[in-house]
């Protein structure tokens, strides 16, 4: 298989703290009638001496049946957790995960609730197909005050036939597609409904502590017929004619011609159609600030998509804009183009310096717009495909595709943006997307495929920053890093979870795969690969500030839970610190970095430690857990895994010894200890002790 294309999550350490007893319990307790199946749901959750709480008697019971292969439900009792007929790794993080917690009670468990735009239950805006519905659960409880809703899964499911709306798989098979009707996950999702019918939205929603429930919502989208019927014009600018005449564009016969006087004509519940392999000219006087409702700009005909391309001599503008007022706006099967990517442009955001191969054409502007779908279109020498600003609300961005060479691809800001299989890649100055810097809440980025060339080597492929309940799963980042949190404003609940990570060789500079800035809270990197190729670190603390606020600063709540780390090899076959979460080299200002925990990782794919800088992790002093891992081998025991530090001085080495006395990291297993050469002859190495 591709391993760019692939995520090895079915191989990692299948951590999930909150996929916990998501098992069919029935089934489990029917196989073995003698037993309570109230007892089976509190084995499963790692207490295993019954006792009511999940603590070390219960790890130490499973470190003794590690690597036997015990049958059935039986091996429960036996720290088989996952019933996959033998005790391991996996086992040992998922009684990790519920250290210190014990079978959730019924007031434990989450209370599902499901926002909807548009409102279904309102009589005089029907639901017309085809139409986005945006969804949202962040409105729901979680069971306990004390539970974090970015370690929750929110599972969404449309009711759609299976197969209507899909997207490429950037982790699977080339070809897989992932079906969006039943496959979506994260605070927030989205839907095109093609068809009229009446439809069901269930959201199945699972608390840290494995309580699962469930509701949905049923509605109905009406045809577009009768008094919801929308007007249909089609353009083709070999064969149409500008002409207001009766019957010029009703018909692909009697076609308009141009793009502008299109959109002069455009209205609300129109839809505006754009023959395939055709290009339309743009010039400034045709880019329109459309400020209509149900409006649709799509295409028809068979071949490659309409071409909008910008032709106007002036350097700046966009090809479409979707401003105030705008409600209910799908724009697809459109591509956007200018001919500006070789010229020279004076940027005056960079001193007027000159910018060679430098376009400032952007393809879509949204200005507070609301309930808009940008979907499968694409973008080329533009500056930007979407700029999006902080009035935008219920955006749909879906398998859209983009070739850019300057600034961002990607600005998102407002609430409610749901981005499914978009594909980009580029080579750039700036991040790839910028997400939420001014503001943003409910932004899910899925089944993404972004790429980049870091030529400053302080870019990001995506930026999460001033965001609350962010996103990003199932999606391949290669290139620059991807930044979460933002200096001035603060950044909370954020989940990365299923994702691949790789940087890239020809990159500039820093190869963090992830940087971690100030103003955030409540982080977690749960089933991603992180591939590192050098000796930058897969997660790391961006630790610049100008925020004068000390608390305003502070990083507090990162998880890192179920990933895999594999470094591979490269010139120097070294790596330093795969986990960086502290600065030991300069001081870093007066932030603090809390509530730290290391999870269920599996490093075993890591070079063994052989070299005294070769150091695993460094952390702060305060670090919460390192559990349940699976660390790489070690050429003596005696080299440390983990550096701890304070006010940016190394505090402390622990190695595989002293993790084992830390009550904060218990049931970390060694790949294995590798017998070291001899040294100056010496026979055998030395003991640190003597």
């Amino acid at each position: 298989m591709n391993q760019r294309r692939k995520l090895s999550h079915e191989r990692a350490l299948g951590f999930m703290l909150i996929l916990a007893i998501v098992f069919g319990w029935a089934e489990i307790a029917s196989a073995t009638d003698d037993c309570d199946c109230g007892e089976i749901a509190r084995f499963s959750q790692g207490d295993l001496n019954l006792d009511g709480f999940v603590d070390q008697q219960d790890l130490s019971r499973l470190i003794e049946n590690y690597g036997t292969a015990p049958e059935g439900a039986d091996g429960l009792a036996l720290g088989d957790l996952d019933l996959d007929g033998s005790v391991q790794m996996t086992d040992i993080s998922r009684l990790i995960g519920f250290w210190g917690l014990t079978t959730p009670h019924e007031h434990e468990l989450p209370s599902p609730v499901i926002h909807v735009f548009p409102d279904p239950t309102n009589a005089n805006k029907p639901l017309v197909a085809p139409v986005v519905v945006h969804v949202h659960a962040t409105e729901s409880r979680l069971g306990r005050n004390d539970l974090k809703p970015q370690r929750a899964l929110f599972e969404w499911s449309f009711g759609d036939a299976p197969g209507r709306q899909v997207v490429p798989d950037p982790l699977g098979e080339p070809g897989s597609m992932i079906d969006l009707s039943s496959s979506q996950q994260g605070f927030n999702a989205a839907y095109l409904y093609e068809k009229p019918g009446v439809y069901e939205v269930t959201l199945v929603m699972t608390n840290e502590l494995g309580g699962t429930a469930r509701t949905s919502i049923e509605f109905e989208v009406v045809a577009p017929e009768g008094e919801n019927a929308r007007q249909i014009r089609y353009v083709d600018s070999e064969l149409g004619q500008d002409s207001l005449e009766e019957g010029w564009g009703t018909s692909p016969d009697q076609p308009w011609r141009s793009f502008g006087f299109a959109m002069d004509q455009a209205s609300n519940h129109m839809v505006i159609r754009f023959r395939r392999d055709r290009i339309f000219p743009v010039f400034q006087l045709d880019a329109r600030n459309v400020e209509l409702r149900n409006l649709i700009l799509e295409s028809y005909g068979e071949g490659a998509r309409p071409i909008l391309h910008w032709k106007d001599s002036v350097e700046r503008g966009f090809i479409l804009r979707i401003g105030a007022d705008a409600d209910t706006v799908i724009v697809r099967d459109l591509a956007m183009t200018s001919d500006f990517v070789n010229a020279p442009f004076y940027d005056p955001e960079r001193g007027g310096e000159r910018c060679d191969g430098c376009s400032s054409i952007e393809a879509i502007n949204l200005n507070q717009a609301r309930n808009v779908a940008i979907i499968n279109c694409s973008a080329s020498n533009t500056e930007k495909m979407i700029d999006a600003d902080s009035g935008n609300k219920y955006v749909l961005l879906q398998g859209n595709e983009s070739t850019i060479t300057r600034k961002y691809q990607y600005t998102i800001r407002g609430n409610d943006y749901t981005i499914l299989g978009c594909r980009a890649d580029m080579t750039s100055r700036n991040d790839l997307m910028r997400v939420g810097l001014g503001g943003a809440r409910r932004v899910n980025v899925s089944f993404c495929d972004f790429g980049m060339e870091n030529s400053r080597g302080s870019t990001e492929v995506i930026r999460f920053g001033t965001v609350k309940f962010g996103v990003i799963h199932h999606s391949l980042l290669t290139g620059a890093a991807s930044k979460v949190g933002h200096n001035n404003e603060l950044t909370k609940f954020f989940l990365m979870s299923d994702c691949s990570l790789s940087p890239r060789e020809t990159d500039f500079g820093e190869h963090h795969l992830v940087k971690l800035s100030y103003n955030a809270r409540d982080l977690m990197f749960r089933g991603n690969e992180f591939n590192v190729t050098k000796h930058d670190a897969a997660v790391f603390i961006n630790a610049r500030s100008s925020v004068t606020d000390e608390d305003e600063k502070d990083i507090v709540g990162v998880e890192i839970v179920g990933n895999v780390f594999k470094v591979h090899p490269n010139s120097e076959g070294r790596y330093s610190r795969l986990i960086r979460l502290a600065d030991v080299r300069e001081p870093a200002g007066d932030y603090d970095v809390r509530k730290v925990q290391i999870v269920g990782n599996d490093f075993t794919q890591v070079p063994a430690l052989e070299f005294a800088p070769d150091v695993l992790m460094t952390l702060p002093e305060s670090v919460d857990q390192i559990c349940g891992n699976a660390l790489p081998a070690i050429i003596r025991e005696r080299y440390p895994y983990v550096e701890l530090t304070a006010e940016s001085m190394v505090t402390a080495e622990l190695d595989f010894r002293d993790l084992q006395r830390d009550p904060r990291m218990v049931g970390n297993v060694v790949a294995s200890v590798l017998p070291e050469s001899p040294v100056d002859g010496d026979d055998e190495p030395k003991d640190d002790d003597d």
